[in-house]
């Protein structure tokens, strides 16, 4: 966790660039920090293309972003089929609607793909 750790834009730059690669980091908590509308549009391109994330947190940024940046870091929901729980650092409704319809639909395929039973206990 990175909750209040004085993450700016620099530090995200590096964590984005880590998580565009990195398939077993899970869990991301960087709520509290410096992070700006450059380290928000690393963070979503790295959402692109990552496929181990499934928790991010974002809120409580010192640094405000335009909509425009929201914007981007929603659209890059998209193409991402892992993250199932974010908290957002922005507060444009749309936005915010976007990326929840993606994390729910997220979650949602997660369950439908997990056997709900213990599938080799059903092979005699």
């Amino acid at each position: 966790m990175l909750t209040n750790a004085q993450v700016n834009n620099d530090g995200a730059l590096a964590i984005s660039v880590a998580l565009k690669t990195n398939k077993t980091l899970e869990v991301l908590h960087l709520e509290t920090n410096n992070i700006g509308p450059e380290g928000i549009l690393a963070f979503a391109e790295a959402i692109k293309v990552n496929v181990g994330l499934q928790e991010l947190k974002m809120t409580n940024q010192s640094v405000a972003i335009a909509i425009t940046v929201e914007k981007t870091l929603a659209a890059s929901f998209d193409g991402n089929q892992t993250i199932v729980k974010f908290t957002s650092p922005g507060r444009d409704p749309g936005s915010l609607s976007v990326i929840d319809r993606a994390v729910t639909r997220n979650a949602e395929t997660g369950l439908v793909s997990r056997p709900s039973f213990p599938f080799w206990k059903s092979v005699c």
